[in-house]
């Protein structure tokens, strides 16, 4: 019985990382991901981050910056 519940827990692991892995993939090409075209420009991108408040404010500057650069 100890067999089997390992590899019903393998199972289940990969499962879950197929999950992971298939998911976001699939959403990106059900929307269209990918594309940096202006009419995506509305988008939006939620980054959760340990980081204190400066940190990020900073960061989100730069990728800003960046992101004006990259697309225009």
């Amino acid at each position: 019985m100890t067999g089997m519940k390992m590899i019903n827990s393998k199972s289940f692991v990969l499962i879950a990382l197929a999950g992971c892995v298939a998911l976001p993939l699939l959403m990106a090409t059900r929307h269209g991901g990918g594309d940096t075209a202006g009419a995506n420009a509305d988008r939006w991108i939620s980054i959760i981050t340990p980081h204190n408040e400066t940190i990020r404010r900073e960061m989100g500057e730069a990728f800003q910056l960046w992101w004006q650069d990259k697309t225009g």
